[in-house]
């Protein structure tokens, strides 16, 4: 579970990546804010076998939550010297 939860969420970075290239945006301004992954609930279906035999097929996923930011350029402030007089 923990492979598929991590090949998904390098696939999701790879598709981000890709909208931001498509849309002229700067990718290697991004960085990863938050990530976030929990286990769903576990469904239960059925897979029929030969002699009328019934076995439980089990699935577990998991959510991924995944936010993607831009580094903002920092913008040095304008020192001001004032005269007293």
């Amino acid at each position: 579970m923990k492979k598929i939860s991590l090949q998904i969420t390098t696939n999701c970075i790879h598709y981000i990546c890709n909208i931001f290239l498509v849309k002229g945006l700067d990718v290697d301004s991004l960085f990863i804010s938050h990530i976030q992954v929990n286990q769903a609930h576990k469904q239960s279906r059925r897979t029929y076998h030969a002699h009328g035999q019934i076995n439980p097929y089990m699935s577990s996923s998991c959510h991924i939550e995944l936010i993607l930011s831009e580094k903002e350029e920092s913008v040095k402030k304008e020192v001001i010297h004032t005269c007293r007089m």
